[in-house]
């Protein structure tokens, strides 16, 4: 097998002939690099070496080697034409080509386009196409299932070209999506409508344009159903989508109502979304009160962080109380644990600066949060908060 990389010509062609005897199956890739050798008298002893490899007791050796013969394809040193006839009617008999892809796990993914190249081309009856074409719409290689729906137009019947677009439209590339969709358009069906309908909620806003593009008289009933869901509380499993329904309602929402949708975004399960209600705070929203806070975080530990940037933005006395009560359950040495100790040591320098005193209602909440969450605080951050407590008139603020 080393010499059939050799320098000298009589030599890898003496070792070609040598492993075509012994019909070698790791050697099938260099005899199939050799047949596009320099050499014609190499070139020529490679393709009787290939020959015997052209028989059922040796296909396992053809799969590690469809690489290399996708690169004799290409190779140009010599009309290879009549050798990979030969490879190609012995590899897509049925039972070959049903082996082979049995075995399609262990395959490069050159060489898994290959085969299929190998297949398409071969292909000559309609039947047989779309079958080939409609399974590799679906393909997880963006280049076969893109290979696939570029295929559409070869097919004759408008069935079989339909079927192919609604095939793609479940691929799992969103470009794929869009062709598939795109296609089925042209292709005008009347099953182009539920596509079309289905397509409205994808979690691509390059798919859901082509589908809203082609809603015509639906556009209107599509809205209001995609309204009434939003409405009713119902999430959709895309965040993305939801992302964008939630910009465009916080883009016409204004006074209660852009508040309502800063405590709905801040409970979402997607921290984009979350992200969306901390900027709406930003811009001028009220920060949802303590308690709301509390229970936000209560249901979903990871909105701490979001929680305290939102409480950031209000009163100093009612981010302290939202603090203080959040880190009671928060375990010791936890990172929500340590987030809370952070920002309560940043409130704390805070306060320094603040001149507005708490309400009698947050004097209450904050004397019941104090009490619960002193003990468990570092020494001098109990010092500075009780400082602070004491000095806006509490009582009992003494650590």
């Amino acid at each position: 097998m080393a010499d059939t990389r050799s320098r000298d010509g009589h030599v890898r062609e003496a070792a070609v002939r040598a492993l075509g005897a012994s019909v070698h199956g790791p050697a099938l890739p260099l005899l199939l690099k050799r047949a596009n050798d320099w050499v014609p008298e190499v070139r020529q002893a490679a393709r009787e070496a290939i020959a015997a490899f052209l028989h059922a007791d040796h296909l396992d050796a053809w799969l590690p080697a469809l690489g290399a013969l996708a690169a004799l394809q290409r190779g140009s040193r010599d009309d290879h034409a009549a050798l990979l006839r030969e490879i190609a009617a012995f590899l897509l008999s049925p039972d070959h080509v049903v082996a082979l892809k049995a075995a399609g796990a262990d395959m490069t993914r050159e060489a898994t386009r290959f085969l299929f190249a190998l297949e398409l081309g071969h292909a000559t009856d309609e039947e047989a196409r779309f079958r080939l074409l409609r399974n590799a719409a679906t393909s997880a290689d963006v280049v076969i299932a893109a290979t696939a729906i570029a295929g559409s137009e070869s097919l004759q019947m408008p069935s079989h070209r339909i079927a192919l677009a609604g095939a793609a439209c479940r691929s799992p590339f969103a470009s794929i999506r869009a062709d598939g969709l795109r296609a089925a358009l042209r292709i005008g069906d009347a099953s182009t409508a539920s596509l079309v309908r289905a397509l409205c909620a994808d979690n691509s806003a390059s798919v859901r344009a082509v589908a809203l593009a082609a809603l015509g008289d639906d556009r209107g009933r599509v809205l209001e159903e995609a309204r009434r869901a939003l409405r009713d509380g119902r999430t959709d499993p895309a965040a993305a989508i939801r992302c964008i329904a939630f910009a465009r309602l916080f883009a016409r929402a204004s006074g209660d109502d852009r508040d309502a949708l800063v405590v709905a975004a801040l409970a979402d399960a997607s921290s984009r979304l979350r992200g969306l209600s901390v900027a709406q705070v930003r811009k001028g929203a009220f920060a949802p009160p303590p308690d709301v806070l509390r229970a936000i975080v209560t249901a979903r530990v990871e909105a701490l962080g979001h929680a305290i940037r939102i409480a950031g933005h209000a009163s100093p006395w009612a981010r302290l109380s939202f603090l203080l009560d959040a880190s009671t359950t928060a375990a010791d040495g936890s990172p929500p644990r340590r987030l809370l100790v952070a920002d309560l040591e940043r409130v704390g320098r805070d306060l320094e600066r603040a001149f507005v005193q708490p309400s009698a209602e947050q004097k209450r909440t904050l004397a019941q949060a104090w009490r619960l969450a002193r003990d468990r605080l570092p020494v001098q951050l109990q010092r500075r908060l009780a400082l602070h407590l004491k000095a806006s008139g509490q009582a009992n603020s003494e650590s």
